[in-house]
């Protein structure tokens, strides 16, 4: 079956597609000659005009609009065609408007926690007795880490968001460290996904959102590493909303889509990102 990825972002210029076939579950997979779609046929739908698609060379599943690009305004309704040995995949959107990251506070305590790391989980010890980790005997041990507080704001300049508004915000933190990854989330927040509506407010149509994420160090008078961090502020629908919050889903065999005739996501959306040096 053909599955199609296309992300149309607000104020940028119109993006690349990319097409792929699934393969029977029993059979390992990569995004290679063997999956990837090099021949179908493809146009996006921006405001009523058709803009074709052709294959990138040397990129094999990647298209790209033929011609002169063009930029995505906000609001915009999109949809999206593609033809594939007798397979028709469609997809519609609306652009959301734009998003813009106004300022962001990062919080580092003096001294990192005490907890109990099994596998890539950091467990508040309080946790220990409730959720009988301290019975496995296997996997588990002490730790330390820095539990880092970031908080976004951003602006709405729109009235649509109110009891009936149709935009959601995904959010995230991704930190990146040289000699070992960060904790998988349990208690902390590196991300959410949630109608904006829900979010915190102020008078001044300033909208928050604080997110946590854990540092290890193997020592208690270790300092904090120093690391970039990635902050992300994504704006858009409820179709990238449900995509995003079932990509991760376990009881799932693949995540949420819009395509019909296909799998996959063709939404748009509103980003904006920020690379930070913590130190």
């Amino acid at each position: 079956m053909l599955v199609v990825e296309a992300f149309v972002d607000a104020g940028e210029m119109l993006p690349s597609v990319r097409l792929w076939q699934t393969h029977p579950l029993d059979q390992p997979y990569f995004f290679d000659g063997t999956t990837a779609v090099p021949d179908a046929e493809v146009a996006l739908v921006l405001e009523g005009e058709r803009v074709a698609y052709e294959p990138v060379p040397g990129q094999a599943g990647h298209y790209r609009p033929t011609g002169a690009s063009r930029r995505v305004p906000s609001r915009a309704s999109l949809a999206f065609e593609a033809t594939w040995r007798e397979q028709q995949a469609r997809a519609e959107s609306v652009v959301p408007p734009e998003v813009t990251l106004d300022s962001v506070r990062i919080e580092v305590p003096n001294e990192p926690v005490d907890g109990i790391i099994l596998d890539s989980l950091f467990i508040d010890p309080a946790l220990v007795d409730s959720l009988q980790f301290d019975s496995l005997r296997t996997g588990v041990e002490q730790g330390l880490v820095y539990l880092v507080e970031v908080t976004l704001w951003w602006t709405v300049d729109f009235a649509e968001v109110n009891a009936d508004s149709v935009y959601w915000i995904r959010t995230q933190l991704k930190p990146y460290l040289s000699d070992r990854p960060t904790f998988d989330d349990f208690f902390f927040r590196p991300e959410q996904i949630a109608r904006e509506r829900t979010l915190v407010r102020g008078a001044t149509r300033q909208h928050a959102w604080t997110g946590v994420y854990a540092v290890p160090v193997e020592q208690r008078e270790t300092p904090l590493p120093p690391h970039d961090l990635r902050v992300a502020l994504i704006r858009s629908g409820q179709d990238y909303a449900s995509y995003a919050a079932s990509r991760t889903d376990p009881e799932r065999r693949e995540p949420s889509s819009n395509v019909q005739g296909a799998l996959g996501i063709v939404a748009g959306l509103s980003l904006d990102s920020l690379r930070i040096r913590v130190e």
